[in-house]
């Protein structure tokens, strides 16, 4: 299905199509990787990974819905995310994206009903004259990737040449 018809479909279409299928959203992503001649992931203008910035939304998603938020071990959780995205511990790159998946928990004076192993998703104070806005990060980091996204789309249909059946 093309773009030009994808537009013509009403809303139900697609509410019915998310509802029929048991697609996962890794499954989504491996598509997009599979069928756009997509830049690539890691090494992007802004030098973002978007595989880690997905993966830690996932599990923290997970946490949040079956768990009410919190960890039982955060270096246990930091590890999973690190494992599914086959990226070693001792690494370099495990050591930044510790640094950054720490920014997702709660602070020990962050909160009073929050610990240093809960999901902490509100701004917080960086110091007096700071704050850190932890869900508007994690706003952009989506809307990043989907920006991206759609811009390898746009390209691959700019370069994919119409077939009869399509004209």
């Amino acid at each position: 299905m093309t773009s030009e018809e994808l537009k013509k479909k009403d809303f139900s279409w697609f509410e019915f199509e998310a509802q029929s299928t048991e697609i996962k959203f890794k499954d989504i992503i491996n598509k997009f990787k599979k069928n756009l001649p997509m830049k690539s992931l890691e090494n992007n203008i802004l030098n973002i990974s978007y595989d880690f910035e997905i993966k830690v939304i996932e599990q923290m998603r997970h946490i949040i819905v079956h768990k009410k938020g919190v960890v039982d071990n955060k270096v246990r959780f930091k590890n999973k995310v690190l494992k599914e995205l086959g990226v070693s511990e001792k690494s370099d790159k495990a050591d930044e994206f510790f640094k950054q998946i720490n920014l997702y928990f709660g602070k020990k004076d962050c909160n009073k009903n929050c610990n240093k192993n809960c999901i902490f998703l509100l701004e917080f104070y960086k110091n007096k004259h700071k704050y850190i806005d932890v869900l508007g990060e994690l706003r952009q980091s989506l809307m990043s990737y989907v920006y991206f996204t759609y811009t390898n789309i746009i390209e691959l249909e700019k370069n994919t040449p119409l077939t009869p059946a399509q004209s």
